[in-house]
């Protein structure tokens, strides 16, 4: 094993929002610093913009639209980054320990015979440690699927590009079984599609998936007629959608999607899925083989394995600077970390825009505490929440004053989008990609699918 030292040690773990935000503001705050060396690990080679996954998995978008290679995002820059599956942490010693000869969870690697390889290197794990000064823990989430039998096995996520691109051919294979089964009782199983959850996730995904069925797919294949064949339903265990909505945005999302024809289903908790159906409030059946889970999420399992003080979803608890209580060395961002922004009231939610406001102040309190500095204490800036209805519609609260819906809201959607791009991409890029995006024909990708 390698162990790498230096005279400060910053490890940022997980290149999601916060932890490349993190590592870009250091690279600013550490420029007259040269003894600081920062150091990034993630399982895959590359950034991909978790809110766009459901445009990826209804062909909406090519995933290669939303993949930011790490490599390229920080090229030219003091930052070192390693790919590896992070299997070890210990607080204790300081030190993470990573598997680099793993097949990635997204790119698993090709061989062929024409292709040299030594055996003895192929076969045996490589493992790296790591050792650090101080830790940032940035590893995002895992689904929460709230103990509900056989959520974790028969249903799908929208977690990484790989399990958007299966829902994508998922959603093509049961058209294509449909049309070739004269079992209508099958068929109808088939072309009916369920999603939990009627948060953002869940609704954005709902609107795309009702567009792809009904203009695309119902178009290729003659035997569909979408109004007759097709059942797209939105289940939530809370008495609306979009439970962190305005009542009137949520009025105005309601009307929206009923008049898309789409069945929701508020107040109903989900208690079983199988392969074949969902039960609900433990006595209704729905039959269907496509089940999208977006009822929420979990920190991450390595991060809630550690012997930290967390929540009950395993986020590490933190105080006003997004240190651990515990591990004054140890910071949590993002999906990791429970930020009480008050006594008594809800913990911040895993969103990329707290992320990305928490990143700056764990980069500022890392060089202020080696500095021997009064540390900074972290503020949430609450931006405003946007939702797009599909159409170039979409409904959005900013800065908790202004309440848009139709386009306007759609649009502001799209400038969220942009300024997120704009902390990891330079500003010709950035702008190239949602001008792109804003205005290209729609079936471009959609025909992508085959």
């Amino acid at each position: 094993m390698k162990d790498y030292q230096k005279k400060l040690n910053v490890l940022i773990l997980g290149a999601g929002f916060g932890g490349i935000c993190t590592a870009k503001y250091l690279l600013k705050l550490t420029k007259k610093t040269p003894n600081i060396k920062i150091t990034l690990i993630d399982g895959n080679t590359y950034h991909f913009f978790t809110p766009l996954l459901h445009e990826v998995a209804t062909a909406s978008i090519h995933s290669d639209h939303i993949k930011r290679p790490l490599r390229m995002v920080f090229k030219g820059e003091d930052v070192e980054f390693h790919h590896g599956e992070i299997e070890k942490i210990d607080l204790k010693k300081k030190t993470v320990e990573i598997c680099t000869n793993y097949n990635s969870r997204d790119n698993p690697p090709k061989y062929d015979y024409y292709t040299y390889i030594n055996k003895a290197d192929f076969i045996s794990d490589r493992r790296e440690r790591f050792r650090y000064d101080y830790l940032v823990l940035a590893m995002g989430s895992d689904p929460n699927f709230y103990g509900v039998t056989g959520a974790d096995k028969h249903s799908y996520t929208l977690s990484s590009i790989k399990t958007s691109e299966e829902i994508k051919a998922r959603i093509l294979e049961c058209f294509e079984l449909a049309n070739q089964t004269n079992n209508l009782q099958l068929k109808k199983e088939l072309l009916t599609f369920v999603v939990i959850g009627a948060g953002a996730t869940g609704t954005e995904y709902l609107v795309e998936l009702h567009d792809l069925c009904k203009n695309v797919l119902a178009e290729e294949f003659e035997f569909v007629k979408f109004n007759r064949d097709c059942r797209i339903i939105l289940i939530e265990a809370m008495d609306q959608i979009l439970p962190n909505m305005d009542p009137y945005l949520v009025k105005y999302a309601m009307k929206h999607l009923q008049d898309m024809e789409i069945e929701i289903m508020t107040s109903t908790k989900v208690t079983k899925i199988t392969d074949c159906t969902i039960e609900l409030n433990g006595k209704i059946f729905i039959p269907t083989h496509n089940v999208l889970w977006a009822a929420g999420v979990k920190a991450n399992d390595l991060v809630a394995s550690l012997p930290l003080k967390e929540n009950s979803d395993g986020r590490v608890k933190v105080n006003s600077f997004l240190q651990a209580i515990d591990r004054s060395e140890v910071f949590a961002l993002g999906d990791n970390a429970c930020f009480m922004p008050k006594e008594g009231e809800n913990p911040l939610m895993q969103t990329a825009q707290v992320a990305v406001q928490e990143s700056k102040t764990v980069a500022m309190n890392i060089v202020k505490h080696f500095s021997g500095k009064k540390l900074h204490h972290f503020k949430y800036v609450f931006l405003g929440s946007t939702v797009s209805l599909g159409e170039r519609k979409g409904v959005a609260n900013l800065i908790g004053k202004f309440e848009l819906k139709g386009f306007s809201a759609w649009f502001s959607w799209k400038l969220t989008y942009l300024r997120h791009l704009l902390v990891i991409e330079k500003l010709s890029r950035a702008l190239w990609d949602w001008s792109f995006d804003l205005l290209y024909n729609r079936q471009m990708a959609r025909f992508k699918l085959h």
